[in-house]
């Protein structure tokens, strides 16, 4: 008798549960949508980001889902752990995930917005047969639930994080830009105003040797005007730079100052960061030799490993006369940590012979890279 009642009550139920969906669908606008396409319940979230970006992060939370790590649906008539299965409907993929014995699936999708922002949307849907019957509420309520605490929060706030990540690199990136430009720009007025002391000066005891300085200075900004602001230079290029600037000085010590360069053929077009060079050049007349009555500044340029050196050497009194934490050589080592991180450094010493060295150490770049950006 118990089991016939239990028969007898089963459609009762299933008929009551019907009435109350078809009267709720008559007191709300949307509910009858639902009612027919078989939605129980609809969430939907914007997201921020690249459409890659959500929809690939939307797989991988899915996968941790379904992958047995995360905790279970908690439904004690149904399996605990969702089986993932992927649909076509019209361009969007839609990812159903599937409950052992759950008259209800979740249906997972990403709609890109017209103002660049992505709709998550996730809803609890009727299986279809008896289901339309048996579907209680309170399951659907603990399926949004569900998703919600293990893919929606998890999803937006990965999101948040990496759309705060790459504002804060971009940031970073025009401040280091911004911080390059005003360090160059400290160190072009610097050589400029005093060659132009010099000649001034040189003009007052020989007007030949006046014309001639003039003439280097005016081949100088030829080549310098090009690229002093430039993010790239060349080897070959900061070596004019660094000849005129010598020859300039030449004329104004004389037999004092000599000079010579070093440097092999194959690294000529090496990219090298503007206005470096000439720095170290400039740091070499004023503390190396500016007292020495016969200087010599030697220019080099070598590949040693994966690195490539640069380095200005002269015969003077040795470290104990450079100031390293002067103007130029501070803005060699800001510029190189801004540019090149950790991988590039200034190296500075005495040698046993004497002098003094100062050393610019770049990553070597394979070929001749950047050739399309160096001006000339």
């Amino acid at each position: 008798m118990l089991v016939v009642e239990l028969c007898l009550a089963a459609p009762i139920l299933a008929i009551i549960n019907a009435s109350i969906r078809l009267y709720a669908a008559s007191r709300r606008t949307d509910a009858l949508v639902r009612l027919i396409d078989g939605s129980l319940l609809v969430d939907t979230v914007l997201l921020r980001g690249n459409v890659l970006d959500c929809e690939s992060e939307m797989a991988r939370q899915i996968e941790r889902i379904t992958s047995g790590q995360m905790p279970g649906l908690g439904r004690l008539i149904y399996g605990s752990h969702a089986k993932l299965t992927k649909r076509i409907r019209g361009k969007q993929t839609v990812h159903a995930l599937t409950w052992l014995g759950c008259p209800m699936h979740v249906e997972i999708s990403m709609h890109a917005l017209e103002n660049g922002l992505q709709q998550l949307r996730v809803r609890t849907v009727r299986s279809g047969g008896l289901a339309w019957f048996v579907a209680a509420p309170l399951d659907a309520i603990a399926q949004m639930q569900y998703m919600d605490s293990n893919l929606v929060q998890p999803l937006v706030n990965l999101l948040e994080r990496r759309t705060a990540q790459r504002q804060r690199e971009a940031l970073h990136n025009q401040t280091i830009e911004a911080q390059l430009r005003i360090l160059q720009a400290q160190i072009e007025p610097h050589f400029l105003f005093n060659t132009l002391a010099n000649l001034r000066q040189l003009y007052r005891t020989s007007a030949v040797d006046g014309e001639s300085m003039l003439d280097h200075l005016i081949a100088y900004l030829r080549s310098a005007m090009e690229n002093l602001r430039a993010e790239y230079s060349s080897v070959v290029q900061e070596m004019d730079l660094a000849m005129h600037y010598l020859a300039i000085m030449q004329i104004r010590m004389g037999s004092r100052l000599a000079y010579r360069f070093v440097v092999p053929d194959a690294l000529l077009k090496h990219p090298l960061p503007p206005a470096m060079l000439i720095s170290l050049v400039e740091n070499a007349v004023k503390h190396g030799i500016a007292e020495s009555s016969e200087g010599v500044i030697t220019l080099s340029v070598a590949r040693i490993g994966a690195a490539l050196h640069v380095s200005i050497a002269d015969n003077g009194p040795g470290i104990s006369s450079v100031g390293g934490t002067g103007l130029g050589l501070s803005n060699i080592r800001q510029r190189l940590e801004a540019i090149y991180g950790s991988s590039a450094c200034l190296e500075v010493g005495s040698p046993v012979e004497g002098g003094f060295t100062g050393t610019i150490i770049i990553p070597f770049e394979e070929g001749v890279v950047h050739a399309d950006r160096i001006a000339g």
